[in-house]
């Protein structure tokens, strides 16, 4: 892992943002980006983690979620966060859900001038 002061995340999590246009990479790309940095083959880590190949590969390509466990997994074999994968799932999917509801997200009324929840640091 490379040192990037951003915590414990891999020097990957940069390239987890198109800085064009501030959006994030799907959770598969992320780890696909990773894996060529590191040198390890699709193989390697599916073996690694205890999954299957083709179950790795629908990961990497976006036909099948990054679940919690899995996330677990790729943090221990790959000495990263496991909340760094799940956080790369969490904002891949608010991305995708703000794309999707797009004018009537922003329509929405604002009820609570302050939530007292919700504290700012």
């Amino acid at each position: 892992m490379v040192a990037t002061g951003q915590g414990d995340y891999p020097m990957t999590m940069m390239s987890a943002i198109n800085v064009a246009t501030s959006s994030p990479q799907p959770p598969g790309a992320v780890l696909r980006d990773t894996l060529g940095a590191m040198g390890i083959t699709q193989s390697e880590l599916a073996c690694a983690i205890d999954v299957s190949r083709p179950r790795l590969n629908m990961i990497l390509t976006g036909r099948c979620q990054l679940s919690a466990e899995i996330a677990l997994r790729l943090g221990r074999v790959l000495n990263t966060s496991p909340r760094y994968w799940t956080k790369a799932c969490e904002e891949w999917e608010l991305f995708q859900a703000t794309q999707r509801l797009g004018a009537k997200l922003a329509a929405l009324p604002t009820l609570a001038k302050r939530n007292p929840f919700y504290v700012v640091q």
